[in-house]
């Protein structure tokens, strides 16, 4: 069975699923803690992502129809408009070659002690609609979210239209256990709920504490929605808003720097 027909029809269960992630994360620990986030670290962890899910064979295929993956760690200047500090990672063709980006200059800003309380060790960062509470699952889980790229690039010819098409959807959450195309990645939004765990605790009428120019601001929830949700600021302006940068209010709301949040 090719790599491709593999993905079209069943896919892992959750304990098979859980069982590859804990021996990912568990690699890329030791991977940072050998070295500094470096190009070898991304490709090590890229063809170890490989191996335990794709039988060895996506890398071959990209190679065979791209020529070997060229990994970087700074951010195009031109990459989708957004800014450096918004995108983790991305997966695109340049001058006929094919380039792996991991965004190095936002993840040296994760889980920094100045932004990372002693008190507050539980909390952590939306990668793929889940809290990862270490640095390695952020690295592990926006590279798993970039392989998924790769895979449509060779399996899905609707890629270049829709690059989160029902395809990645169904392979990155089936696969790895996200819930979203979105991450969080922001230093000094730190949550303690994932966001499906936010849906159900944020509800129209109820004050709640929104994520804005690098602190947690007062508001109210008017309309809730899907991953958007509509809420009211204290000058009575109203914003629609991902539920991501909401939290409900208790006694670990923190204040801290931050940007914004974005595809990975």
């Amino acid at each position: 069975m090719t790599l491709c027909s593999l993905f079209s029809g069943t896919l892992l269960n959750p304990k098979q699923r859980d069982a590859r992630l804990t021996k990912l994360i568990s690699t890329v620990e030791t991977l940072l803690d050998q070295n500094p986030l470096n190009k070898k670290v991304i490709y090590d962890t890229i063809r170890y992502i490989d191996q335990l899910w794709f039988r060895g064979q996506l890398l071959p295929l990209v190679n065979n129809k791209y020529g070997p993956i060229r990994v970087t760690l700074r951010v195009p200047l031109n990459i989708q408009n957004y800014s450096p500090q918004a995108v983790a990672g991305a997966v695109f063709i340049k001058k006929g070659g094919i380039y792996f980006m991991l965004n190095r200059q936002l993840f040296d800003t994760l889980f920094l002690p100045e932004n990372k309380p002693q008190e507050l060790k539980e909390n952590g960062y939306h990668v793929g609609g889940v809290v990862r509470t270490t640095r390695a699952e952020c690295v592990a889980h926006v590279i798993c979210h970039e392989v998924v790229h790769l895979l449509m690039m060779v399996c899905d010819k609707d890629e270049i239209e829709d690059q989160h098409n029902l395809f990645f959807k169904n392979i990155s959450f089936a696969c790895f256990g996200h819930t979203t195309e979105k991450h969080g990645l922001v230093q000094g939004l730190l949550h303690t709920m994932s966001l499906q765990e936010l849906k159900l605790h944020i509800s129209a009428g109820q004050d709640v504490l929104r994520f804005l120019n690098g602190r947690w601001v007062l508001v109210k929830v008017t309309k809730k929605g899907g991953s958007h949700t509509t809420v009211e600021d204290q000058e009575g302006n109203v914003h629609r808003v991902h539920i991501g940068f909401l939290k409900p209010i208790g006694p670990r709301a923190i204040k801290n720097q931050g940007d914004f949040a974005c595809d990975a």
